[in-house]
């Protein structure tokens, strides 16, 4: 009778169970890099609303501002006021000119039609990353160290 190639069922069992072991020793590192990647995404999008009300402020010619909430974990921005949430998972310090700070946990930015900004700067932390915004008050530039 001829022998037929293949694999016996030991030998699939013994490659499942290396599999799984792999897959065990790879998905907490996975998981970090998932939440470091929203974490990411997130200073991103206070940068990019940063910048968006800055272009508002010179093309509609208007002075437009940029607040955020320490407690309630949002931010407000541009001349339609567009509230967006952030993790509270993460730490926020603000440094801001005094006259934009409306309560303890409301600060905000000023952006006017010129280019320039009240000037000031945003450090989100969370466990494991660091990311500073920073804002030139005579330009208005804004820019994001890690």
């Amino acid at each position: 009778m001829p022998k037929q190639a293949g694999f016996s069922l030991i030998e699939l069992i013994i490659v499942l169970v290396i599999t799984i072991g792999i897959i065990g020793l790879a998905a907490p590192r996975l998981n970090g890099a998932l939440e470091r990647a929203e974490f990411k995404r997130q200073v991103r999008a206070v940068f990019t609303s940063l910048q968006e009300t800055h272009n508002q402020a010179i093309s509609k010619g208007k002075a437009t501002d940029w607040y955020i909430d320490l407690d309630n974990h949002y931010y407000q921005f541009g001349l339609d006021n567009k509230k967006v949430s952030y993790s509270p998972d993460f730490d926020v310090t603000i440094t801001s000119a005094s006259k934009l700070q409306r309560t303890e946990s409301i600060v905000g930015f000023q952006f006017f039609p010129d280019g320039s900004a009240t000037g000031g700067e945003i450090v989100l932390e969370n466990d494991t990353s660091s990311y500073a915004i920073q804002i030139n008050w005579l330009t208005g530039q804004i820019e994001l160290y890690d």
